[in-house]
């Protein structure tokens, strides 16, 4: 199924948000910290008359709410969209100018003068901050912003009646989304009509409506929210970042429309960054190989606190124990702060993490045992007859067959023969590792009794007179293909052509409600409401159709596009028409043909996989290169295969740069070194292997469509996997991921010693 989204993007007829132009607009520019840790002394505006306005904490603070909250017993941050007091990470916004041209604003910018007092101490280091020898927020009694202990069964005990017990470490770097675009917004507020607009590059706008109306506070019927295009989010654009706050207000005191329009280097200094944890796990085993007990001690940096500090943790943990039976549990973690920008989520949000942290304890094991690890895992995989399964850890995985993901990859890279293969070159010299995992992940995220707070999704859909379907959504895409996949749920439930429905998102005013795309959620939550809804017309257009033909609605059949009884039928378009004249509709009804849908699901939906990759390190340079990689990925019920594929190889390459690529580094003073594309590494096109992609499909039973999310996968499963190769390929234990030429250099000499 082509993609009807794809020809405006790839003739260059898309239309991001630096792309409106509109008459009369002015320009924003932040001026940044540059300091990780400082008291603000005072600020000068620049006196320069291509200055239209200007704002600074204090000035901000008069007319909006802060734009962060921190809470935690005594453990308090508030945060405005500029900060009047006191900074605490290098590019935190300090003031913000406006002018007529973007050049001027960003002139305008470096003028702008600000008196620091700069504390000698900022906390950089995750281990350090835990120590508590320095504050990384100077009221605060620690750095510990949460912390807390999970205790299942008796691990204690499992440990010392174990017949064997292994331990690894692993440091996961800081890293971030790095999408195509940059994030931006335009705003325009009318005095008039009392109505703000904004042209926002978000992937859920309608809780960009909420944060705006309540930061501003201006009611929130009076915010629309406009998506144009979006290129690409990764979960970095689910929140409304303080630079939008301030576009807002500057348009609120001038009337004009304001845009903003993040620089790269900004997005690396400003923009949610996400891991950025130490784990420390210890797997049990006794004398039949099977699991026993499973402890993860780990350590996450927040950076700064805000909205989305819980966020990584929460995905995290009910997802540690992987795919396996572990009958007994032990949790310790830390939250804790450092002067680094805030922490949020990024593709796979939590959960490459805890596959990491599990998967490499199997692999880790295997080795120190001398068996294979797929025997190992095979021994300890959940059954099919244990599903649905309560890991109990707040995951209730509800359909699946592990052992048969783990199979079906292993046979079909020959497994075996893969392995000798392996043999055969070690004894050649080359250093080559194979690695694997198995992976489970949450997705369809709701509902919202359990989230605490609207997280269901709307569909509306209106038939026309002419036979035209408008299909509308509460979840906005970015880059996964929506329309393509809307229109034609909509047109197979009621049997029309898909080139007669057209889908319509990424706007307020056309939707009720809507939570968004993110946590791959969508196909299974808000599909799902499309499809309810057409079903909902498609009932509405039988009882039309019934007394069009004079039978009962029970009698009529629906086939292609056609509504017949007793040799006798009528068209799709008949009965649309029909619909408009009150006459021909069925008794009672009203007139027209159209239906909202609110679908709230019952629960998550466990999608799951299984990774080989195989690695080879160069013995010289140290460099890895991934030569083989294979997934199996169950996504439920299978909507578009060519969709699905795009998604796991783009969650692949995603992996391949978290495992080996990317990290965002600091000096001690928490100066950021890694603040453009040339030192925060990205896959390339040549990088990134051919890859064997393979899928089953168990369809969940968590909703009408038995779909499960499909945009994560690559990269929960695909992390672990690279890390685990690169460990065979050394045949011990990396500690730094993404892995470091220094470490590998160090492990190769011992390897050769």
């Amino acid at each position: 199924m082509k993609r009807r989204e794809d020809p405006a993007l790839i003739t260059g007829r898309g239309r991001f948000v630096d792309d409106l132009k509109f008459d009369g607009m002015l320009f924003c520019a932040i001026v940044r910290s540059p300091y990780a840790k400082a008291k603000i002394s005072s600020v000068k505006r620049p006196e320069d008359q291509r200055l239209v306005d200007f704002l600074d904490g204090r000035e901000v603070a008069k007319y909006t709410k802060p734009c962060s909250v921190f809470e935690m017993g005594a453990r308090k941050l508030e945060i405005y969209a500029i900060v009047a007091e006191e900074v605490h990470y290098v590019g935190e916004p300090v003031a913000a100018v406006l002018a007529r041209t973007r050049s001027d604003a960003e002139d305008l910018a470096e003028m702008v003068e600000v008196e620091y007092e700069v504390s000698e101490n900022p906390v950089i280091d995750i281990e350090e901050s835990a120590k508590g020898t320095s504050r990384a927020i100077a009221s605060w009694e620690d750095n510990i912003a949460f912390a807390n202990k999970i205790k299942i069964g008796d691990f204690d005990n499992a440990l010392s009646n174990s017949a064997y017990h292994f331990e690894v470490e692993s440091r996961i770097a800081r890293q971030t989304a790095v999408p195509i675009e940059p994030r931006g917004s335009v705003a325009l507020y009318d005095d008039n009509r009392r109505e703000l607009l904004i042209w926002a590059s978000s992937k859920n706008y309608h809780m960009t409506r909420t944060q705006a109306a309540n930061y501003l506070k201006i009611p929130e019927e009076s915010v629309q929210v406009k998506v144009p295009d979006i290129g690409g989010g990764f979960g970095v654009k689910g929140y409304f970042y303080p630079e939008e706050v301030v576009t807002c207000l500057f348009s609120k005191r001038t009337g004009k429309p304001v845009k903003w329009i993040s620089t790269r280097s900004e997005d690396f200094q400003s923009t949610m960054q996400a891991r950025d944890q130490t784990h420390k796990s210890t797997i049990c085993l006794d004398k039949d190989l099977k699991i026993t007990a499973f402890k993860d001690e780990f350590l996450i940096d927040i950076g700064t606190p805000g909205l989305m500090s819980f966020s990584p943790t929460q995905r995290l943990l009910p997802l540690l124990s992987g795919c396996y039976v572990i009958p007994n549990l032990s949790v310790d973690y830390k939250g804790v702060v450092t002067n680094k920008p805030p922490m949020g989520p990024v593709r796979g949000n939590g959960r490459p993490e805890a596959i990491l942290a599990i998967e490499r304890s199997i692999e880790h094991a295997a080795r120190m045992l001398k068996i294979d690890p797929v025997e190992l895992r095979e021994k300890n995989l959940i059954k099919p007859g244990e599903l649905p399964y309560n890991n109990q850890l707040g995951s209730f995985y509800d359909s699946g067959d592990y052992p048969a993901a783990l199979e079906g990859v292993c046979k079909a890279v020959d497994y075996q023969q893969l392995r000798s293969w392996q043999r055969e070159e070690r004894a050649r010299g080359r250093v080559i590792g194979i690695g694997i995992t198995s992976y489970v992940e949450d997705t369809g995220i709701g509902p919202s009794s359990k989230i605490g707070r609207p997280f269901y999704e709307t569909a509306s859909i209106r038939v026309e007179r002419d036979g035209f379907v408008t299909a509308r959504s509460g979840s906005s895409p970015h880059g996964q293909g929506y329309e393509t996949i809307y229109s034609k749920i909509v047109s197979d439930e009621l049997g029309v052509n898909q080139d007669k429905v057209r889908v319509l998102f990424g706007d307020t005013s056309l939707i009720p409600y809507g939570v968004g795309s993110f946590g791959s959620r969508s196909a299974a939550v808000a599909g799902s409401a499309m499809l309810l809804c057409a079903r909902a017309i498609k009932e509405k257009m039988v009882l039309i159709a019934s007394n069009l033909l004079g039978c009962k609605p029970g009698d009529v059949l629906v086939s292609s596009g056609s509504f017949t009884w007793a040799g006798k039928s009528v068209t799709f378009n008949e009965v649309a028409q029909a619909a408009y004249v009150p006459s021909k509709t069925s008794q009672g009804m009203p007139i027209g043909l159209s239906a909202d849908y609110f679908f709230d699901p019952p629960a998550l939906t466990y999608a799951y996989g299984a990774v080989i990759s195989v690695v080879e390190i160069n013995k010289e340079s140290g460099l890895p290169k991934i030569l083989k990689f294979a997934i199996l990925d169950d996504c439920g019920r299978i909507l578009d295969h060519d969709e699905v594929e795009g998604q796991v190889q783009g969650g692949v390459a995603h992996a391949m740069g978290n495992a080996l690529l990317e990290e965002i580094r600091y000096s001690s003073e928490g100066q950021p070194l890694s603040s453009n594309l040339l030192d925060y590494l990205l896959p390339t096109s040549l990088d990134v292997p051919d890859m064997l992609l393979l899928h089953t499909e168990t369809a969940s039973k968590m909703n009408p469509l038995g779909v499960k999310g499909a945009g994560e996968g690559g990269t929960i499963g695909g992390f672990g996997a690279i890390v685990n190769a690169v460990s065979d390929a050394i045949e011990g234990e990396v500690l730094h991921i993404p892995v470091q030429l220094e470490e590998l250099h160090h492990k190769l000499k011992e390897m050769r010693a």
